[in-house]
């Protein structure tokens, strides 16, 4: 057990990582995990690692479709609560305002959380189901069956019932974390507590003037305690009262944190995929671990900046513990205009001007790229030279600044629901292009895709045509990548750098979807053929003109459906893999069964989005990697 004790701060290294890692490979990362502490510690600890892996590892809700139709506010967004009934969660979505903690019933029909993102899009649905949340339903009017009692509750029925919707929303976003952008990775954030930890950090601050060492200490750990259940115990203010329960006993730091942060993860093992938990571990890691501390924090910071966010900013990572106790502030601040009137969040608007300034800074891009692995050997080479943690920080900026995390050229082929959304990309970013822009509700991801691969400005912008499902944001595109060529008809051929974009189809008619763009690439020796919406009448025409046509990848028409897809232009095309643009079956029936039948008749695979996930092909110097968000692998010859 002393063992334990003297390598607690790596037992909480192997639980989080058992944690992260439990919904995709449970018992191999239990093995490994057992193997890696044998090999450190060289005797028999590991029979007590063993049962704390395990009960990282067990689930905690229930997986089967919610049988019951009253349960718990526990959670509380902009368009939709998170109910409890015993150990099973489901998502509501409905624009009533519920009071967290209260007891309410509804009716609808619970539908399994689909979904399975993009490579650097926010995955809404698998974030739920790491929280336990397997399917969600819509009720337009829920009722209450029994008030809330909680003191967090209480509050929120105050805050409701402010007349000013401006003050209204502010104080929710602050106190509360309720925000417009429900779906997103940032909407998760407050659920941990980090504006609370951020208003005890505050006051440890200021008693630290006035107090002695330990009377701090106990006050603090009081406040801790008093905040955890007022809030109902979300991580961070869990963890931060493990720690400062742990420092009363005065064990030394580095046991006190592995301590903390195994004790923690083992309360709530979902929360290691939020940025409450990686941010600080990697600060705290970095501060006990390394020689230099600070450098190595910065350098930590950034990479879970661009991890996390797909956008580094410098300037925050080095202003941070001061931009830090600022939340808390602003916390302290809206609580007094909570109880008292009086405006105080004016405060906020100079703070905005003080963010947006810093934003001069931003470096937009994802380190989760092919590149990677060259910064990694570049690392191996640098760790050996007189100030490696400065040298890795500088080659990581460089890497951020000239696209080097994403090296190779690319076709990708956009998780946006049902619509198309089709990104190719020249090495390096030297010429982005984009066919489509999805549906409005496909922003986030759409831009989340850019922005992972460093994308700035786009060089064309192709409208397929004018359906909402393909220029639903044009608007926001044209706005914030500024593209230098917009083109939303036929247009023969257009170039960019050493992209040929042909346009195929040379209808003009009435009807859109056969008046469709239908674009034709050759890259890497790969033949493409992005068919828009286009049908079986414009299909023959291109026939017509292009008797000798044949393609590798072939985007398939209006998503599948049997209004194109004929038997003659497939077997013209002859494609080595069919791509399917879908969203959910049970609402839009794409793609058809015709369609999969003639697909399969002529044994040629295919990728759908709405399963696969983002589908991305590589172009690795004569090969052609296929890779899904989904994590399916393959190679075009």
């Amino acid at each position: 057990m002393k063992q334990l004790c003297k390598s607690a701060l790596t037992l909480s290294v192997l639980t989080a990582a058992a944690a992260f890692l439990k919904d995709s490979c449970p018992w191999f990362i239990l093995v490994l995990c057992l193997l890696i502490w044998r090999k450190r510690t060289q005797d028999h600890s590991w029979i007590y690692v063993l049962p704390v892996l395990i009960l990282v590892l067990i689930p905690r809700y229930d997986r089967k479709m919610p049988a019951w139709h009253t349960g718990t506010v526990r959670a509380v967004k902009t368009h939709y609560a998170i109910v409890q009934n015993g150990n099973s969660k489901l998502i509501v979505n409905t624009d009533a305002d519920l009071i967290l903690d209260s007891k309410i019933s509804f009716t609808g029909t619970p539908q399994l959380l689909e979904g399975t993102g993009g490579f650097y899009s926010y995955d809404f649905p698998a974030a739920c189901r790491r929280q336990g949340i397997y399917y969600s339903l819509i009720s337009d009017s829920p009722a209450v069956i029994q008030e809330s009692r909680s003191l967090r509750g209480l509050v929120q029925k105050k805050v409701l019932a402010i007349e000013d919707s401006g003050k209204q929303a502010t104080l929710l976003r602050i106190l509360f974390g309720i925000r417009s952008d429900q779906k997103t990775f940032e909407s998760f954030l407050e659920d941990t507590g980090i504006s609370s930890a951020a208003m005890l950090s505050l006051l440890s601050m200021l008693l630290g003037f006035f107090l002695f060492p330990e009377e701090k200490d106990q006050l603090l750990t009081a406040a801790a305690f008093a905040s955890a259940v007022f809030w109902h115990f979300p991580y961070l203010l869990t963890q931060r009262l493990i720690l400062r329960l742990l420092k009363l006993f005065r064990i030394p730091y580095r046991e006190r944190l592995g301590i903390g942060l195994t004790l923690s993860i083992l309360l709530n093992p979902s929360a290691v995929h939020s940025a409450s938990f990686l941010i600080p571990a990697v600060f705290a890691y970095a501060s006990c671990l390394s020689e230099h501390p600070k450098q190595s924090s910065f350098l930590a910071g950034m990479m879970m900046q661009s991890c996390l966010f797909h956008n580094v900013n410098p300037l925050q990572m080095i202003l941070l513990k001061k931009l830090f106790p600022l939340l808390g502030v602003f916390r302290i601040l809206a609580w007094i205009e909570l109880l008292t009137g009086w405006n105080l969040l004016w405060i906020l608007d100079p703070f905005d001007h003080v963010l947006s300034f810093l934003k001069i800074a931003d470096l937009p891009g994802s380190m989760l790229g092919a590149g990677l692995l060259l910064y990694l050997l570049a690392a191996a080479v640098l760790k050996h030279l007189p100030h490696p943690r400065m040298l890795l920080s500088i080659l990581f900026l460089c890497f951020q600044i000239t696209g080097l995390f994403h090296p190779f050229a690319e076709v990708s082929f956009l998780n946006v629901g049902q619509g198309d959304s089709i990104l190719i990309r020249e090495s390096l970013n030297r010429c982005n292009v984009l066919i489509d822009t999805g549906k409005p509700s496909a922003w986030k991801a759409v831009s989340a895709s850019l922005e992972g691969r460093g994308i700035r400005r786009l060089d064309t912008l192709f409208i397929s045509h004018p359906d909402e499902d393909h220029n639903g944001n044009q608007e926001l595109i044209t706005d914030t990548y500024h593209p230098r060529n917009v083109i939303t008809g036929h247009h023969g051929l257009t170039a960019c750098r050493n992209l040929e974009f042909l346009d195929l189809n040379e209808l003009q008619e009435t009807d859109e979807n056969r008046s469709s763009q239908v674009l034709y690439l050759k890259l890497n020796g790969l033949n493409y053929l992005f068919m828009g919406d286009a049908d079986q009448i414009a299909e023959q025409e291109i026939l017509k003109h292009y008797d000798a046509l044949d393609c590798d990848v072939l985007k398939l028409s209006h998503h599948g459906s049997k209004t194109g897809s004929s038997e003659a232009f497939l077997n013209q095309a002859k494609p080595l893999l069919a791509i399917i643009s879908a969203g959910s079956y049970s609402i839009y029936h794409h793609p058809h069964p015709d369609t999969i039948q003639k697909l399969l008749a002529r044994r040629i695979p295919f990728l759908n989005t709405r399963t696969a996930g983002e589908i991305r092909i590589l172009c690795l110097g004569r090969f052609n990697v296929v890779l899904t968000s989904g994590g399916l692998f393959g190679i075009l010859l």
